[in-house]
């Protein structure tokens, strides 16, 4: 892991003429909403890509586009103590990876360590929900009955207070089940956020009452339909920290 940098696959050998290589501003610079990328490639390629980009996007933000062009070539001089920004970007990203693998410990998962993005997959395999939470049919939830990593997600955001993303929904359906026992979090974050969530899972799953709360919790939101928390706001590790909404 040390050693595993990303290889672009237009580097390797006879693939640049073969090779459309595209990106964006959003994670790299924390600029998802300006919606800049760019693609990089032979002249037949991007030759091809521009004449059907002309007639996607309308209105292009000029101003954003330069600010992006900019940043690109700052992004190569010396940051902090690091020497380019890519280089820092990548040793926070590992930080904040190991903050986030050491929360989700602390509840009993086991994150399946990656060597790049902004994702961890943990194994959920040790933990149990009542099964009321399972029981519940929404609009949303892509097969029925539930699949356990939809309602373990629904459980963790409405009793434990942090917010997951259930695998399953990027499986087909015939796939859903190799999904039950995995969560995915994400590391993108500000370090209050996951520290936040790290403190609410040390505050759950290491309390003696966790599984009496989680039952009284279960059988409050099947009854009322809420979980009493409304106050309250999750961790989402998924988005931003928002407020409790009803399915």
């Amino acid at each position: 892991e040390v050693n595993s940098p990303h290889i672009s696959i237009a580097t390797l050998p006879g693939m640049w003429d073969r090779t459309l290589t595209l990106s964006s501003s959003g994670k790299t610079f924390s600029a998802t909403g300006w919606k800049v990328g760019w693609s990089i490639g032979p002249p037949h390629l991007t030759t091809a890509l521009t004449s059907v980009q002309q007639w996607v996007n309308f209105s292009a933000p000029t101003p954003n586009q330069d600010a992006i062009a900019l940043s690109l070539l700052a992004a190569r001089q010396p940051y902090q103590t690091h020497p380019t920004y890519y280089s820092h970007i990548a040793a926070e990203y590992k930080r904040k990876r190991q903050l986030l693998c050491e929360a989700l410990r602390t509840a009993g998962m086991e994150p399946i360590l990656p060597n790049g993005g902004f994702f961890i997959m943990a194994d959920t395999t040790g933990l149990t929900y009542p099964k009321e939470f399972g029981e519940v049919v929404t609009e949303a939830m892509p097969v029925t009955p539930m699949p356990r990593d939809w309602a373990l997600s629904r459980w963790m955001t409405e009793v434990v207070g942090v917010t997951a993303i259930p695998p399953c929904a990027f499986y087909k359906v015939e796939n859903v089940g190799l999904a039950s026992n995995l969560l995915r979090f994400a590391y993108c974050k500000g370090d209050d956020t996951i520290l936040e969530a790290h403190e609410r899972f040390k505050k759950y799953f290491q309390s003696d009452d966790a599984d009496a709360d989680a039952g009284a919790a279960a059988v409050s939101a099947k009854r009322n339909g809420d979980n009493g928390r409304d106050d309250e706001q999750d961790v989402d590790v998924e988005g931003s920290a928002r407020k409790k909404t009803r399915e």
